[in-house]
């Protein structure tokens, strides 16, 4: 599967969203 270059960025972005409220979850 090709994923052109804004949906890869839209990805890695949403990724690291989930990972920073994981991390505040945590943290809370």
């Amino acid at each position: 599967v090709h994923l052109n270059g804004e949906q890869l960025v839209t990805n890695l972005v949403s990724q690291l969203l989930d990972l920073l409220r994981r991390r505040d979850i945590i943290r809370s």
